[in-house]
C-alpha cells in the first residue's frame, strides 16, 4: 500500500514537505494506518503533486512514535516547500498466502505476498503454533506438523518473512511477532513449510481429536482430586509440566466450580493408571475448555504417572431458595387476529402462563409491546379480551412506570401468586410500527475495502454514525459484519471525509461480542447532537473470515429453486458447478430448511450471476450440516465464469412445517433423590430420553435450572443413570449455559439422532437449601446513605421487610459503589468505603457478598448472597462516596513533566486533586488544557501514563473537546468521576514551549485568582514578580498556599522576581 502523506489539521487536508523525510517518518506513517511498517520512504512528489497547503515539514521521528504528532518538526503551517517536494511512502502488508510444492492442497511451502511479490518465510524460530495459525488463515482446522529445512523444496526470489513467533493464537502471521518484512539471514534451502489437517466431514463415531468429558479423581470431596481427561472413550491423566494455576482455573471452571483455590503436581491425588493423555498445558486463564490450551498433541508426552497433575477447586456454595428461578423468560400474544394484539403470555419455568389484569393500564402495555420488538402500546384489555387462557396465571398486581426494559424489572406480585381467574386476563394491542433495524451497512470514502467511514441504511436510506463513544469495540463488531477478522483502530472526525445526508445515530456502545450493530446500545434513530464533521470511521484487518455467512436461491420461479448464491465477507456471490452433484444440493437445501434436494442444475440453469464467484470444486459427502464443513476450493478463488453458476430443486416439504413439536416437560428418572438423575422430556405427548454426544455442564445448568434447581453439579453421559426407552428426543446439544430451557438450545432437531439408551444424559442439580427458603420472598425496599458528612456519602443502609440494615463490605468495590449512587439519584461513585467507615451501624446486616458489575439499576439486581445470609459485624460496614451533583473542575495542573509545560494532567474537584483518563484524549482536548494553563496552545497530546501514574481518584473519562473551548468544563465528557480506568491510562500533554499568553485574566478559572497581595489587590488572574533566583522556592512556596487560602494576606508587599514571571495558578509547574 502506497500514495502520496496527507494530514488533516483544523478540518483542512495538506500535504507533508520531504525535508528529513526518511525511513523513521515512514514507519509511524505506516503503523498509523494500521500496517506492520514501511518498505519505502519517497520524496520529491514521488506519487503526484498535491494541492492545498503544505502542513508539515522537517519531521524527523524516530521510528518508535504512534503518531506524527509526537515527532519533532516544524510549527503546523512553517516550511519553506512547494508541492513538488511533496512527501509519500510505501507500507507493508501481507496481501495473500499460500501453500506450495506439496502433493496435496493441505501441505506445502509457505509463501506469502508482499507488496505484489510472492516470497518465502524462513524457518528460524518456526514451530508448531507458527503452522497452526498459517493452516487457520487458510480455512484449515489447523496444522499437524511444521517442516524446515525446504522440506517442500527451495523457492525463489524474497524471503519476506523470519523469526516468526506466533502464540497460536493469532488470526493471522500478519499479527505474530516476526523480523520487519524483508529483513532476515537466511537462504531458501530454509524456507518453512506447514502440513495442514485436511477438512473432513466430522464424524460422530471417531472423536480423536476432542476431549470428551473431564473428571476429578482420588480427592476426598468432588470438587478436589487427580485430573482425568476422556479422549477416544479412554479415560488418561495430565502431566503436571507447565501446570500452574491458570490450567487449574480453567479445569474447575469447566467442571461448574468458580474457579480454583491450588493447582496440585507429584500426583498428589495419588498415581492413575493407563494412557497420559496431555502434557505441557498452557493456559492463560480465560478458556472456557482445557481443549483450547496450548498443548502436546493429545498422547504425547515425556511423563510418568507420578507426575499426574491435580486441582482443588473452589467449592459451589448450594444457593438457599424454596422455588424455581422467578424470572420471566420469555412473552408472546396469543388470540388475536393480528400478531400486534392479543392475549398476553409469558414463561416462567419452562411453561406459558398468563397475567392477570389486576392494577393492568397502559404502562404496563407499554413495556409489554416494547419487549416485544414494537414502538409502544395503543392500549391494554382487560377481562379476557382475547379470550381464555389456561393452566397458570403467572403475574399478579404489575404496577410498572413505563420506562422498563422488561416487565421482569416491574413491581408485582410474586411470580406464580394470583387471587385470579382466568376471566381476568390481560392483553394488549400493539403499536403496528417495528422498532426500526440496521438493513446493512459499509464502509466508504477509504482506499482499500477494509477501511473508511461508517455508513449505515435505514428505511432504505444510507447515513452516517456520530463518533460520540465511538471506540475500539464498536469497530470490532462492525468489521466482523462486513467479513474482516478483526477491527486495528478506530478513526473519529470525519477522518475518511464527511458524510451526507441523515446521520442515523450516536453514541453507540458495543460490548464487542455483538453479532450486529443492531445488538449494541445506542441513541435512537435519528437521535443525536453531531455534525458531520464527527462522522466515525474504522480500519479493519486487510484479512476477511474464510467462512459462508449465509445462502440463498435466487432465479428460481418459487422459493424452493433457484442459482445457489452465498455471502463471504458481507457480499453475495455465485458458487461454479466445477464437481457440483446431488450431495452438495442435498447441504445447501437442508441449510434452507428444506428436508433434501430433488436435484442439482449446472451451466447456470437459473440464469447467470454477477459479481464474484465465492466457492468452486464442492465436494460435500451430503451429511454436513453446512456447505462450511465441505472440502472446496479456498474461498474466492476458483477458475470459472457466471455461465457455470451452480443451482439447485430443493423438495418443496419444509421442515419448517414440522417445527411446531417443541419439548412440552422435563423430568428426571432413576436417581437416588429428586436433584439427579436421567434426563427425559416430553414432545407429542411422548416421553424421551437425551443423547450424550456434546452433552456438557452447560447443557446440565440449564436442565437444573429449568427444573427449578440453582445450577448444575456435573453432567452424566454413558447412560449413568441406566438405560431408557422408547424414542430419543434429543442429540447433540450444545447449550452455551444462559438458555432459559432446553428448547432454547442448538441442537438437532427433534427425533434427529444416531445413538442409542446406552448414550443417555443425566444430570446432578444443585440440591435446594430448604432450611432458608424464607430468604427469597426479600427484596430491597429503600436504600440510604447515613452518618456521612454531606449527603453524597455515608455507610449504605437497605430498608428489607420494613427494616433498616447494613451491607458487608465482603467483595464490596466501586461497581458496587456506582450502583448505590446511581440508585440514590448521583451520577455515580467516586469511591467505596469498607470497615465500617462511616461507623458501625447496628440491626440487621441484610447484604453480603455483594458482586455488582456496574450496570445494574438497583443492588437488587446484583449478584450476592440470599438476604439476611451473611457472616460479618458492623464494623465490615460497607460505604460510598457519591460524585455530588453539579460539581465542577476547580483547577488544573501539570505533575511529573521535564518542564513547567509538560506533564500528567491533574485537576481539582471538590477538594481533592486527581488524574485524566487518557480513552479519546486527543490533541484538542490537549489545546484546551494547555490554554487553560496559559500557554499557547499543546504540541502534543500523551495517553497511557506517559508522564507516570497519579494516585487518588481519576476524576474525567472519555473527554471530547472541540478544541475552542476556554476550559475543561465545557467539553463532552462522563460526569466527573465515573469512568472505567486505572492510573495506568492518565493522560498528559506537552504545552508550547512559547511564552504563556500576556498578563491578562486567566479565562475560566477566577474562582482560583489571587485577590489579596499585601495591603493592595491586583489584576484577578496574574501577579508579576521580582526577586533574586534564591528565594524563587520561597516566593512560589507561598504562592501556593497564597492560592489556597485566597481571603489570607500572605505576602507582604508587592512580590516580583527580576526576570522570571509565572502565572500564579501555575506556579507548581516549577518546582
Amino acid at each position: 500500500m502506497s500514495g502520496r502523506v496527507e494530514v488533516l489539521v483544523n478540518g483542512e487536508w495538506g500535504t507533508v514537505c520531504d525535508d528529513l523525510w526518511d525511513d523513521d517518518d515512514a514507519e509511524v506513517v505506516c503503523r498509523y494506518l494500521g500496517y506492520s511498517g514501511s518498505l519505502a520512504a519517497r520524496g520529491l512528489a514521488y506519487y503526484g503533486v498535491g494541492t492545498g497547503s503544505i502542513l508539515l515539514d522537517n519531521v524527523r521521528c524516530d521510528g518508535t512514535e504512534m503518531s506524527l504528532n509526537d515527532c519533532d518538526k516544524n510549527v503546523i503551517g512553517d516550511n519553506d516547500c512547494s508541492h513538488s517536494e511533496d512527501a509519500g511512502v510505501e507500507c507493508l502488508v501481507i496481501e495473500s498466502i499460500r501453500l506450495v510444492g506439496g502433493s496435496t492442497p493441505n501441505v506445502g511451502r509457505v509463501e506469502v505476498l508482499i507488496n505484489g511479490e510472492w516470497g518465502t518465510v524462513c524457518d528460524d524460530d518456526w514451530n508448531i503454533n507458527d503452522a497452526n495459525v498459517i493452516c487457520r488463515e487458510l480455512g484449515y482446522p489447523g496444522a499437524t506438523v511444521e517442516r524446515i529445512r525446504g522440506y517442500f523444496g527451495e523457492g525463489s526470489g524474497r524471503i519476506w518473512l523470519d523469526n516468526v513467533q506466533c502464540t497460536g493464537s493469532e488470526d493471522s502471521i500478519y499479527y505474530c511477532p516476526q523480523n520487519n518484512f524483508g529483513e532476515q539471514n537466511c537462504a531458501h534451502y530454509e524456507d518453512a513449510g506447514v502440513e495442514c489437517a485436511p477438512v473432513e466431514p466430522q464424524s460422530t463415531s471417531s472423536p480423536t481429536s476432542v476431549i470428551e468429558s473431564i473428571r476429578l479423581v482420588g480427592g476426598s470431596t468432588p470438587n478436589v482430586g487427580r485430573v482425568e481427561v476422556l479422549i477416544n472413550g479412554e479415560w488418561g491423566t495430565v502431566c503436571d509440566d507447565d501446570w500452574n494455576i491458570n490450567d487449574a482455573n480453567v479445569i474447575c471452571r469447566e467442571l461448574g466450580y468458580p474457579g480454583a483455590t491450588v493447582e496440585r503436581i507429584r500426583g498428589y491425588f495419588g498415581e492413575g493408571s493407563g494412557r497420559i493423555w496431555l502434557d505441557n498445558v498452557q493456559c492463560t486463564g480465560s478458556e472456557d475448555s482445557i481443549y483450547y490450551c496450548p498443548q502436546n498433541n493429545f498422547g504425547e508426552q515425556n511423563c510418568a504417572h507420578y507426575e499426574d497433575a491435580g486441582v482443588e477447586c473452589a467449592p459451589v456454595e448450594p444457593q438457599s431458595t424454596s422455588s424455581p428461578t422467578s424470572v420471566i423468560q420469555d412473552i408472546r400474544l396469543v388470540g388475536g387476529d393480528t400478531n400486534n394484539v392479543g392475549r398476553v403470555e409469558v414463561m416462567a419455568r419452562g411453561l406459558w402462563g398468563t397475567v392477570c389484569d389486576d392494577d393492568w393500564d397502559f404502562e404496563d402495555a407499554v413495556v409489554v409491546c416494547r419487549m416485544l420488538g414494537y414502538t409502544g402500546a395503543i392500549e391494554p384489555t382487560y377481562a379476557a379480551f382475547f379470550g381464555e387462557g389456561y393452566g397458570l396465571i403467572w403475574l399478579d398486581d404489575v404496577e410498572c412506570v413505563g420506562t422498563e426494559e422488561s416487565i421482569n424489572d416491574c413491581p408485582k406480585s410474586r411470580v406464580g401468586t394470583s387471587n385470579c381467574l382466568h376471566s381476568q386476563d390481560a392483553g394488549v394491542k400493539c403499536m403496528v410500527f417495528l422498532i426500526v433495524v440496521i438493513e446493512d451497512i459499509r464502509l466508504f470514502g477509504g482506499l482499500t475495502p477494509n477501511v473508511g467511514r461508517l455508513e449505515v441504511k435505514v428505511y432504505g436510506e444510507w447515513g452516517t454514525v456520530c463518533d460520540d463513544s465511538w471506540e475500539l469495540r464498536d469497530a470490532a463488531v462492525v468489521c466482523r459484519v462486513l467479513g474482516f477478522t478483526a477491527a486495528r483502530t478506530v478513526r473519529n472526525h470525519a477522518y475518511y471525509g464527511e458524510g451526507s445526508g441523515k446521520i442515523w445515530y450516536g453514541d453507540v456502545e458495543c460490548s464487542g461480542s455483538e453479532e450486529s450493530l443492531n445488538d449494541c446500545p445506542k441513541s435512537n434513530v435519528g437521535v443525536h447532537n453531531c455534525l458531520h464533521s464527527d462522522d466515525a470511521g474504522v480500519v479493519c484487518t486487510s484479512y476477511y473470515t474464510q467462512i459462508i455467512q449465509d445462502i440463498r436461491l435466487v432465479g428460481g420461479d418459487t422459493n424452493n429453486v433457484g442459482r445457489v448464491e452465498v455471502m463471504a465477507r458481507g457480499l453475495w456471490g455465485t458458487v461454479c458447478d466445477d464437481d457440483w452433484d446431488f450431495e452438495d444440493a442435498e447441504v445447501v437445501c437442508r441449510m434452507l430448511g428444506y428436508t433434501g434436494a430433488i436435484e442439482p442444475t449446472y451451466a447456470a440453469f437459473f440464469g447467470e450471476g454477477y459479481g464474484l464467484i465465492w466457492l468452486d470444486d464442492v465436494e460435500c459427502v451430503g451429511t454436513e450440516e453446512s456447505i462450511n464443513d465441505c472440502p472446496k476450493s479456498r474461498v474466492g478463488t476458483s477458475n470459472c465464469l457466471h455461465s457455470q453458476d451452480a443451482g439447485v430443486k430443493c423438495m418443496v416439504l419444509m421442515v419448517i412445517l414440522i417445527s411446531t413439536t417443541v419439548i412440552e416437560n422435563i423430568r428426571l428418572v432413576d436417581g437416588n433423590t429428586s436433584n439427579v438423575g436421567r434426563v427425559e422430556v416430553m414432545a407429542n405427548g411422548e416421553w424421551g430420553t437425551v443423547c450424550d454426544d456434546s452433552w456438557d455442564i452447560n447443557d446440565a445448568r440449564v436442565v437444573c435450572r429449568q427444573l427449578g434447581f440453582t445450577g448444575a453439579i456435573t453432567e452424566r453421559g454413558y447412560a449413568y443413570f441406566g438405560e431408557g426407552s422408547g424414542r430419543i428426543w434429543l442429540d447433540n446439544v450444545e447449550c452455551i449455559g444462559t438458555e432459559g430451557t432446553l428448547q432454547d438450545c442448538t441442537k438437532n432437531k427433534l427425533g434427529v439422532e444416531d445413538c442409542g439408551h446406552g448414550e443417555d444424559a443425566g444430570v446432578e442439580c444443585s440440591p435446594l437449601d430448604t432450611e432458608s427458603t424464607t430468604a427469597v420472598n426479600y427484596v430491597i425496599e429503600n436504600i440510604r446513605l447515613v452518618d456521612g458528612s454531606t449527603s453524597n456519602v455515608g455507610r449504605v443502609e437497605v430498608m428489607v421487610n420494613g427494616e433498616w440494615g447494613t451491607v458487608c463490605d465482603d467483595f464490596w468495590d466501586i461497581n458496587d459503589a456506582h450502583v448505590v449512587c446511581r440508585q440514590l439519584g448521583f451520577t455515580g461513585a467516586i469511591t467505596e468505603r469498607g470497615y465500617g467507615y462511616f461507623g458501625e451501624g447496628s440491626g440487621r446486616i441484610w447484604l453480603d457478598n455483594v458482586e455488582c458489575i456496574g450496570t445494574e439499576g438497583t443492588l437488587q439486581d446484583c449478584p450476592k448472597n440470599n438476604i439476611g445470609e451473611e457472616n460479618c459485624v458492623h464494623y465490615e460496614d460497607a460505604g460510598v462516596e457519591c460524585t455530588p451533583l453539579d460539581i465542577k473542575i476547580e483547577d488544573i495542573r501539570l505533575r511529573g513533566g521535564y518542564s513547567r509545560s509538560t506533564g500528567r494532567v491533574e485537576v481539582y474537584v471538590n477538594g481533592e486533586w486527581g488524574t485524566v483518563c487518557s480513552d479519546r484524549w486527543d490533541i484538542e482536548d490537549a489545546h484546551v488544557a494547555c490554554r487553560w494553563l496559559g500557554w499557547d496552545g499543546a504540541d502534543s497530546a500523551k495517553t497511557m501514563a506517559f508522564f507516570g501514574e497519579g494516585s487518588g481518584p481519576i476524576w474525567v473519562d472519555n473527554i471530547h473537546c472541540r478544541g475552542d473551548e476556554d476550559t475543561l468544563n465545557e467539553c463532552k465528557k462522563r460526569p466527573l468521576g465515573d469512568h472505567n480506568c486505572r492510573h495506568e491510562k492518565d493522560a498528559g500533554v506537552e504545552c508550547s514551549m512559547d511564552a504563556p499568553t500576556p498578563f491578562g485574566p486567566r479565562p475560566g478559572i477566577a474562582s482560583t485568582a489571587v485577590t489579596r497581595v499585601g495591603a493592595g489587590s491586583v489584576d484577578r488572574g496574574w501577579l508579576r514578580m521580582r526577586c533574586p533566583h534564591r528565594m524563587i522556592r520561597q516566593v512560589v512556596q507561598s504562592l501556593i498556599h497564597c492560592n489556597r487560602h485566597l481571603s489570607e494576606n500572605v505576602l507582604g508587599g508587592e512580590v516580583t522576581c527580576e526576570g522570571f514571571e509565572v502565572p500564579v495558578y501555575g506556579v507548581a509547574n516549577v518546582l
